[in-house]
């Protein structure tokens, strides 16, 4: 069962991946004139402040985990088996987090 969806462009989307998959802060992807001008030749329009960026990645966080949550659901509702795996560990701030993977 796979997850990934290749769907249509959108603002979020963009501003999302440029975030996680491509490693650019929320400072440099708004200071960007290059980002500015490839998302305007798309015709979108990014905002100015940091925080309506970053508005724009939870949003685009809150779609995914929906959509997640919706096939999950469907699955489920189907009997789908699932095995689920827990990892804890210790960040390098000294934080303890876990992990839950559903396969």
């Amino acid at each position: 069962m796979s997850f990934v969806t290749v769907k249509k462009d959108s603002l979020q989307r963009i501003v999302s991946e440029l975030a996680a998959v491509d490693g650019f802060s929320i400072h440099a992807i708004r200071k960007s004139k290059f980002i500015r001008e490839s998302l305007s030749a798309k015709g979108f329009r990014l905002p100015l402040a940091e925080p309506s960026i970053m508005e724009l990645v939870h949003c685009q966080h809150k779609n995914i985990q929906k959509e997640v949550k919706s096939k999950i659901e469907t699955e489920l509702q189907c009997n789908a088996r699932f095995s689920v795996t827990l990892n804890e560990y210790t960040s390098v701030r000294c934080r303890r987090d876990m992990n839950v993977d559903i396969h």
